[in-house]
């Protein structure tokens, strides 16, 4: 998966994590400790947070990829000649977030180029739609009206999605990976994949459901597969000066500010 070098090192910076194997004898005695004892002295799970959400300030963009893309076809003419399925071709290309403070920006490319943005403020969300010209106010999935956004939660959320998984009992050791030092994570963890076997680690993406390669310095995401996906996470210099809401959507906002304030407030009714 094709990682920018230069824009990770710009926010990640040289990698200064790798975990020591260690090897201990008595010196007492002169004797070896016993290979069990060994043995388990060698898998070291490093400390917490395994991961941790972007900064206050960030700038990233996901890359996503597909497992039916990967399968062969008949011919390109049959591929073409076959549209796919709206809701799969409304998969997202490309996410790139930008966000400060409490702030934030998505730009979502689909797998047919069209673009849409989504705006956070606070813990409002608006989201425009590709060749729109209004900000819709989203509201969560399940909420009355028309307006449900079913990732609402997610735009809100303070992490990163999908990966609450990555725990120690699923660390699986320690790679080099994107030319980064970075801890590794699958279901089983250390007992379901041997990191020192370099066919075992080309292999993991498509032996395991979910595989998590983590920086090991600031804990935060460079590739990651959830399922029928694989995410490659590009960090780049965090943005210098609060995010600034485009002028339409800060008229909007404030019209509608100013017309809950003309509405009539309600009597507080007695308490009991």
């Amino acid at each position: 998966m094709g990682l920018s070098h230069r824009s990770i090192r710009s926010i990640l910076g040289v990698p200064g994590l790798f975990l020591a194997l260690i090897c201990l004898t008595s010196q007492s005695s002169g004797q070896a400790i016993p290979a069990k004892s060994e043995a388990a002295l060698k898998f070291v799970v490093p400390p917490e947070p395994l991961l941790r959400p972007p900064p206050e300030s960030a700038k990233w963009t996901v890359t996503f990829s597909y497992q039916d893309e990967l399968k062969p076809t008949a011919s390109a003419a049959s591929k073409a000649a076959v549209s796919p399925p709206a809701d799969l071709s409304q998969r997202p290309r490309q996410i790139t977030t930008t966000k400060t403070a409490n702030s934030m920006h998505e730009e979502i490319t689909d797998l047919q180029g069209r673009v849409r943005e989504r705006w956070v403020e606070g813990a409002t969300l608006f989201t425009k739609e590709t060749g729109g010209s209004a900000w819709v106010q989203m509201e969560p999935a399940g909420s009355p009206g028309e307006k449900n956004d079913p990732e609402h939660a997610l735009s809100l959320a303070p992490g990163f999605a999908d990966l609450s998984w990555v725990s120690t009992a699923n660390y699986a050791g320690a790679i080099k990976y994107g030319g980064f030092a970075c801890f590794v994570f699958v279901p089983g963890g250390e007992t379901a994949i041997d990191l020192t076997n370099p066919e075992k680690v080309k292999s993991m993406w498509k032996d395991f459901p979910l595989v998590a390669c983590i920086e090991s310095r600031h804990r935060l995401p460079v590739a990651v597969r959830f399922h029928d996906e694989t995410r490659s996470f590009k960090w780049e210099s965090a943005p210098t000066s609060p995010l600034v809401l485009p002028a339409e959507l800060a008229a909007q906002i404030q019209k509608r500010s100013d017309e809950m304030a003309k509405q009539p407030k309600q009597a507080t009714p007695p308490q009991p």
